[in-house]
Order: structure tokens, then C-alpha cells, then sequence
């Protein structure tokens, strides 16, 4: 006899619904922000207290969030075209993929898509301008040591004559976190 440990699950005692799966999801990168900028200021405010305690730079910080979200992007893409990633159920009913219980049409659905359009207006370009707007600015920046440590994780993997190829890094993010909105089947 075994026990299946999944019915511990909260999705098997507690109803959720699409908007809650959805912006659970979408709510990752202001989460990770949200927590290093409170270690920063608790930081800051533990150094002036305890001057031998150790302050969380703002470059630090820039370079921390930055390295997360840069790493964790094609989730982040994933995340916001979710809803448009539909595949049919065994009903003959269009589910999203990877919350079944939520179809992909009626009012739970509709409510979402201005929530969608606002994720992906601010996470797809948001994300690639501030990384496209630091590697372009860094040639002219890269002399200030804050700035140097704050995009360390942008051209530390490079040769300095490419210091730019974290946007192919990026195009190529954004496109494998929507292989399965494009080709849905396969």
C-alpha cells in the first residue's frame, strides 16, 4: 500500500482559479526585487547602527536582481504568455496547458488577458531595454567601478570587444520561452 504524496498538494483541498495560478507566476520577478531591496535597506540601516556590520551596496543590488532575472527570463516569458499557451482536453474543452482546470475561454479567461497584456508590456521589453540599455551605455560608462560591478553580470562572460552579445542571450530567451505558444503540438 502507498501513499501518494500529492494529494498534500494545496491545488487538491484548496479551489484555485486562473487568477490566482496566473499572477502567482507573474509575481516572481517582483518578488526576488521586492526581497533584495529590503535586504538593502535593512542593510543600510543595520551598518549605521552597527558600522562593522556590512552594507549591501546599490550596485550589489543592481547585480544581484539583475544576474535573477537575466537567468531566470525564459521562465519569466513563460510565465507571461501562459494564457496563450491552450491545447485541447480529453472534453473536447481548450485548457490552459499547464493549469488544466482553466479554460481558455469564458469570463475567468477574458478577465485576464488586460492583466496578460500589462505583464507583457512590462516584463518582455522592460526587462531587454534596461539589459540593452546598460550594455550600450557601457562603453561610455564602464570607467565609474559602481557601474562596472553593477553590470559585471552583463559582459563577465564575454570578450571585451562583444560586450554587447547579452541581447542574442536575451532574443534567444525570449523565443524559447514561447516555443510552446508557437508551436503548440510539438
Amino acid at each position: 500500500l502507498f501513499f501518494d504524496i500529492r494529494v498534500l498538494r494545496p491545488a487538491c483541498s484548496i479551489r484555485q482559479t486562473l487568477a490566482a495560478a496566473y499572477t502567482t507566476r507573474l509575481m516572481l520577478p517582483v518578488a526576488f526585487v521586492v526581497v533584495f531591496s529590503a535586504w538593502f535597506l535593512v542593510s543600510v540601516l543595520l551598518h549605521r547602527i552597527f558600522s562593522r556590520f556590512p552594507m549591501f551596496r546599490i550596485e550589489d543590488l543592481c547585480h544581484s536582481v539583475g544576474s535573477i532575472l537575466i537567468g531566470l527570463y525564459i521562465s519569466v516569458v513563460s510565465a507571461c504568455m501562459l494564457l496563450l499557451d491552450c491545447r485541447s482536453s480529453p472534453n473536447d474543452k481548450r485548457v490552459v496547458r499547464t493549469i488544466p482546470f482553466a479554460e481558455c475561454s469564458g469570463p475567468e479567461y477574458d478577465a485576464m488577458i488586460p492583466v496578460f497584456v500589462v505583464a507583457a508590456l512590462v516584463y518582455l521589453p522592460g526587462i531587454a531595454g534596461l539589459v540593452s540599455y546598460a550594455l550600450f551605455t557601457a562603453p561610455s560608462k564602464y570607467t565609474s567601478p559602481q557601474f562596472r560591478a553593477a553590470i559585471h553580470f552583463l559582459v563577465s562572460d564575454f570578450r571585451p570587444d562583444v560586450w554587447w552579445f547579452k541581447t542574442v542571450h536575451l532574443v534567444n530567451a525570449l523565443l524559447l520561452g514561447m516555443v510552446t505558444v508557437v508551436w503548440p503540438d510539438g
